[in-house]
């Protein structure tokens, strides 16, 4: 009985100490998103529609969204189910991406269908690569994030997005 008592006090000490925030909340600071006091996020960030709806909640490890998310619709029906994976190159350039951070690969399923979305965090470039508006750039950079030794299922991969935060909207 004693050790159920204990086991249970752990849980529910842990389901307390994880740490919840708005997004709209976050600021992005040098590539990483910081809390209203300007320290590294960590835990998860909820966002909300203007109905109050729930709209996602994403999982943040040192300031990086890494780890799983989930996407609501307006009912409160889940359209997509992620993971974010962190990886810190080597390199610095990728195709017109200078002063490249980090590279997160964000692996989904929206409905039946697996997608991959990479993000290329850097403080030079900003826009969105279309697999099928501009082919030979789309794959001469997936090639080389492959021969760098991060995993990509090509057949997956929809769009590569250049950012300086994973949560940023491109124009």
């Amino acid at each position: 009985m004693n050790k159920c008592k204990l086991l249970l006090t752990i849980l529910i000490l842990s389901l307390c100490s994880c740490h919840t925030e708005l997004i709209e909340n976050l600021r992005l600071v040098n590539n990483l998103y910081v809390d209203k006091d300007g320290a590294l996020y960590d835990g998860v960030a909820k966002g909300y529609y203007d109905s109050g709806e729930l709209s996602g909640k994403t999982a943040f490890n040192h300031g990086v969204p890494e780890g799983d998310w989930t996407s609501y619709g307006h009912n409160g029906e889940i359209v997509q189910t992620g993971n974010s994976k962190v990886y810190y190159p080597k390199f610095k350039t990728i195709g017109p991406a200078k002063d490249v951070v980090r590279v997160n690969v964000n692996i989904f399923h929206e409905g039946n269908n697996l997608i991959t979305d990479i993000f290329i965090i850097n403080n030079s470039f900003t826009n969105e690569l279309i697999k099928q508006k501009d082919p030979t750039l789309f794959n001469k950079i997936i090639a080389f994030l492959k021969s760098n030794n991060i995993p990509i299922d090509t057949k997956q991969v929809y769009r590569i997005t250049f950012v300086k935060g994973e949560l940023e909207k491109v124009d």
